[in-house]
């Protein structure tokens, strides 16, 4: 019999009518049994075991409660609050939204009763707060709203208290990490904040890694070390491009500095992720810093900020990480603007990963000023498509001659006119497309062409979804 088992046993025995502290304290061992035993799984079972921790709970606080177990209450609600977090981790973008709500309810019930100024509860109080400031800063990472950025600033007002109990001397590694937390509120409230001046908190954040970094030491913690370095690289890149002329300069050469030691640690081989990441902030710090060196070094420094977005780029699309090769692309373009290759390549990701058709549609149409080929002008017709531009979408297609297409792509074009005709009301050239498409069809398969916005978008649009 193991722990769960005997704890259900004894629940059996012990009830809240005959024995309700007993009863109370079996099920908050039980939850706390089930707590580690989701830490240990996956998945389906992790999410169920959570769920039982989280009732066995809240059956405690029928028991114990604030006014007659303050301390016993405290505890389970800080608890819950960790179980709610775990919950959110698991679950689709709105559940995570109410799960972490009623998780931040739960800590702010716990301090209600935990106090700074109680030296035997201050420890907890600062706990707390840490875990509150998460909860918030987790809410600004998944929030789509305006108040994004209010709940990153009160993240790092949850982590501020904290650093009120937690000190260098006395709790090293809880101050590292609070500050480490802190910063990264800071960076994200300043990115969200929308204030012409960003400057100044993007800096908060830098010296709040910076005062990690005391701590966390490449020796001792390499992987947190590196990750410092990155979250630091990327605080002053922030602080750079929102200060005024060649204040930002110094700036950009310490994001330097910190991407190419970040980098010591990520491999390509080892963490591609973090490296992309790195890679790419590394190419955008020598690009800054290549606005104010001329001559050789200019172009030395502009060289290697092509090379990182490059890197990072090929990175991303090998990981099927489609936001970050988006990013990537555009930089690279910043540099390259004429880069048939990276247009394309950013087009069909922006229309098929992304399915940002209008960013697909201006991509498409940079490209076609530089390669008028068939492909190019068969994708923007394509894009015209997706963007329900329906009747341009037709005259794009009527400019294509008989001769001038292969065979293997007669259905890619009956395919998308069949849409845009059907889309434009033109129900007669629709039935002809149709007719044309069928007798095409076992054509489609040999074209190699991807359709994923395409689909994306039909599924999508209104008029489609009526036939």
């Amino acid at each position: 019999m193991d722990a769960v088992d005997a704890y259900r046993a004894a629940l059996e025995v012990y009830t809240e009518t005959n024995s309700p502290r007993r009863w109370a304290g079996t099920l908050q061992r039980l939850g706390t049994e089930l707590a580690n035993r989701a830490d240990k799984s996956s998945g389906q079972e992790a999410g169920r075991l959570l769920r039982e921790s989280e009732g066995a709970y809240r059956r405690t606080l029928d028991v114990f409660t604030k006014q007659d177990e303050p301390q016993s209450w405290a505890a389970i609600e800080n608890n819950l609050g960790a179980i709610l977090q775990k919950q959110a981790k698991q679950s689709n973008s709105a559940e995570a939204a109410r799960l972490l709500g009623n998780a931040a309810d739960a800590y702010r019930a716990a301090l209600e009763v935990y106090t700074k100024a109680d030296p035997e509860a201050s420890q907890n109080w600062a706990k707390t707060k840490v875990n509150l400031g998460r909860d918030l800063q987790t809410q600004g990472m998944i929030s789509n709203s305006p108040g994004a950025a209010k709940l990153f600033g009160e993240a790092a007002v949850a982590y501020r208290a904290a650093l009120d109990v937690f000190t260098r001397a006395a709790q090293p590694r809880d101050w590292a990490q609070t500050q480490f937390n802190l910063g990264t509120a800071l960076a994200g409230q300043a990115k969200l904040s929308n204030q012409p001046d960003a400057a100044p908190e993007f800096g908060q954040a830098a010296e709040a890694y910076r005062r990690s970094l005391d701590v966390y030491t490449r020796a001792d913690q390499p992987q947190v070390w590196a990750r410092l370095q990155l979250n630091l690289g990327v605080a002053m890149e922030g602080e750079a491009k929102n200060s005024r002329g060649s204040e930002s300069q110094p700036l950009f050469e310490a994001a330097t500095a910190a991407f190419r030691g970040a980098l010591e640690v990520y491999t390509r081989a080892e963490m591609p992720q973090l490296w992309a990441a790195t890679q790419n902030g590394l190419g955008v710090a020598r690009l800054g810093q290549a606005k104010y060196a001329g001559g050789p070094e200019g172009a030395q420094m502009r060289g290697e900020a092509l090379t990182a977005f490059r890197g990072a780029l090929r990175a991303f699309v090998e990981l099927e990480d489609w936001s970050g090769a988006a990013e990537s692309a555009e930089d690279t373009l910043e540099m390259t603007p004429d880069s048939a290759d990276v247009l394309k390549l950013a087009e069909a990701i922006y229309q098929s990963r992304l399915f940002e058709f209008e960013k697909a549609f201006d991509l498409n149409r940079r490209r076609l000023s530089i390669d008028k080929s068939l492909g190019a002008r068969i994708d923007f017709a394509e894009k015209h498509l997706t963007t329900a531009r329906f009747g341009e979408c037709l005259t794009r297609w009527s400019e294509f001659t008989t001769g001038e297409i292969d065979e293997s792509l007669f259905a890619v074009r009956d395919g998308l006119r069949f849409a845009c005709e059907y889309a434009a009301g033109k129900s007669d050239l629709a039935l002809h497309s149709a007719e044309m498409l069928l007798k095409a069809a076992e054509n489609l398969r040999e074209t190699g062409r991807a359709f994923l916005g395409v689909e994306r978008f039909v599924s999508d649009h209104p008029t489609f979804s009526a036939a």
